[in-house]
Formats: C-alpha cells, sequence, structure tokens
C-alpha cells in the first residue's frame, strides 16, 4: 500500500534519491525498496539507534547483506552522536567518548563493507552540543591511529544541510573563507558550518586527514517552515521556504555544488 501510495508522488517529483528511516533488527520489506531501486530511486537506508548503543551484529549482518542484495547501496547507523540527546547522560558525561563511539561504530562499518555496502560515517548535528567539525577531526585521526586506512578510502560521510534562518549562502566558502571562526566561538561579522553549506566545512576537514574529500551524502536538509532559531535573522515563512529550497534543487540539477556532494535530500 505505501508503494502504491508514495512510488507515483515520486515519479512525479521527479525524485531520484530517498531518505528512508529504518530498524537495526527488521528490515524495510523487499517489496517495497526493490520497485523504488527499479524505478531509479536510490534509498538511503538509515537507522539511528537512539541512544547510542552497541547493536546486535549478526543481526544486522543479515540485514545489511539483505539491502545489498535488493540493490541498496547506503545504510547509515547512528545519527547525531555529537549531541547529548543522543547518548545516555552517564555515558554522554564519561572520558573518551569519540574512542567510546568508534568502539561501538567500528564492526558495523566493517561488516558494511563486506557486505557490499559502502561503509557510511554517521552524520552529525550541524554545531551540536559537541561542536560537529572537532568531533569529526577527532573520529578521522582516531581511526588513522587504529590502522583503519583501507576503511577510509572507502568511507562515505552523511550530513545535514539545514538551512536554518540564515541566508542560503551562510558559511559558504569554508574556513578558508571565515579563518575567525573557531569550535564553539563564532566571532561578530564571521560564519560556520551552522547553514546549508555545513559540507564546504566537513570537507575540509576530511581533506585534511585523507587528502583528499570523499563522497558526501545528504540525508536530510534545506530550509523548514517557520525556523527562527537565530534572532539576528526573519523566521522562515512560506516564501522563504520555496526559494531556500528551489534555488538548492536548481544548484543539484545544474551541477552548481561540489562534486563530492552526491544528493540532496530535503526533509519532509
Amino acid at each position: 500500500a505505501d508503494l502504491r501510495t508514495w512510488l507515483p508522488e515520486l515519479k512525479s517529483l521527479g525524485a531520484s534519491w530517498l531518505t528512508l528511516v529504518g530498524s537495526p533488527v527488521r528490515a524495510i520489506p523487499e517489496s517495497f525498496l526493490r520497485p523504488i531501486v527499479e524505478a531509479g530511486i536510490e534509498p538511503i537506508i538509515h537507522l539511528p539507534v537512539t541512544p547510542v548503543q552497541a547493536v546486535d551484529l549478526d543481526a544486522l549482518r543479515v540485514l545489511y547483506q539483505s539491502y545489498a542484495r535488493w540493490g541498496a547501496h547506503y545504510v547509515v547507523l547512528y545519527d547525531r552522536p555529537n549531541t547529548r540527546a543522543a547518548w545516555q547522560a552517564d555515558e554522554w558525561g564519561r572520558e573518551g567518548l569519540i574512542d567510546r563511539f568508534l568502539d561501538l561504530l567500528l564492526p558495523p562499518l566493517q561488516i558494511a563493507q563486506a557486505s557490499g555496502l559502502v561503509p557510511v560515517f554517521p552524520p552529525l548535528k550541524q554545531i551540536g552540543d559537541y561542536w560537529d567539525t572537532s568531533f569529526l577531526d577527532k573520529a578521522l585521526a582516531l581511526l588513522k591511529q587504529r590502522g583503519q586506512d583501507r576503511l577510509l578510502k572507502e568511507l562515505a560521510f552523511g550530513f545535514y544541510g539545514f538551512t536554518g534562518n540564515r541566508p542560503l549562502e551562510w558559511g559558504a566558502g569554508g574556513p578558508a573563507r571565515w579563518p575567525d571562526s573557531r569550535p564553539y566561538n563564532t566571532p561578530p561579522g564571521s560564519q560556520n558550518q551552522g547553514g546549508f553549506r555545513a559540507f564546504e566545512w566537513y570537507a575540509d576537514v576530511i581533506k585534511s586527514h585523507l587528502g583528499q574529500v570523499r563522497p558526501l551524502l545528504m540525508l536530510a536538509g534545506g530550509a523548514l517552515p517557520g525556523d527562527d532559531a537565530d534572532p539576528n535573522h526573519p523566521p522562515i515563512d512560506a516564501g522563504g521556504h520555496a526559494y531556500c529550497n528551489s534555488t538548492i534543487a536548481k544548484a543539484m540539477i545544474e551541477r552548481a555544488l561540489p562534486g563530492y556532494v552526491i544528493n540532496v535530500s530535503f526533509w519532509l
């Protein structure tokens, strides 16, 4: 029934990517997923697992192998691990947060790799309680220390590209253009990764560790109606919402975004 309802809608939109939120213990049915793939729509299957905790690796292996067999390429485990809300309170406060997170994340990434999927580092919250670029920087440094060179060569990175109620070009140019912006400190007159162009800031961190930018997958983003988080800018009204999202779509269609941004997925 879901397929009959939504596949015609997706086709009418010209959609070529779809983020599906799933569970680590139960598959999105093959009868839904295969026709999506056969229609030329690339699924990103997101398994948030909140609070952050270990998953059943045997069950995950069966799940990943099934998804690969049905035509999926991207399954993303965990969500916004740089936020307090993603963790149990006692786990968030303990030392070695990123080390402990990698202990949980590494086996699933290796299972994804062995199953024929693209291993994907989960998306971080833009800015976040633990500054997102710092979290990513530390995680990549630790993965290199752990000798995960083969994994790093194949790793893709999930990200969120929400505009907030800031201008669409907020943060464009990344840290090279905004050198005074530092973790936990964005001086007056400077900009940061808290907008659609967050991918430029992540790309800078990735390149600094890997020597090149790996593919970035946008799980969700764009403008949200009514967003008023930044008091220095007006809330997003219907006109602003339409302008921002149509401009983002046009930029993607015309290949005006960097080639490492391989898709745009708008939040519902």
